[in-house]
């Protein structure tokens, strides 16, 4: 017998800001002090991947840990925020 299973889960993001790293940087530094930097090199929303030298935008979700997203994602979570730090 064969089961398949598929859960869905709703994150709701409400905000984000631009980080102040890049990508590399961030991954570099958690890893030297023993933190786990597993998911910081794809957008959490997109799957988007990075390169080490993106600076992504920092999500804060509702009853979640904080994720990194890319600009396009974080156009839709914020758009003022996104548009003032190209400026």
């Amino acid at each position: 017998m064969k089961i398949t299973k598929t859960t869905t889960k709703t994150y709701d993001i409400y905000d984000c800001a631009k980080w102040g790293m890049s990508v590399g940087d961030t991954i570099v530094r958690r890893e030297k002090v023993g933190m786990k930097s597993k998911g910081f090199d794809k957008c959490f929303a997109c799957n988007k991947k990075f390169n080490y030298d993106d600076y992504p935008y920092l999500a804060l979700v509702r009853g979640h840990k904080n994720v990194f997203i890319c600009e396009e994602c974080a156009k839709q979570v914020n758009l003022e925020r996104v548009v003032q730090n190209e400026t």
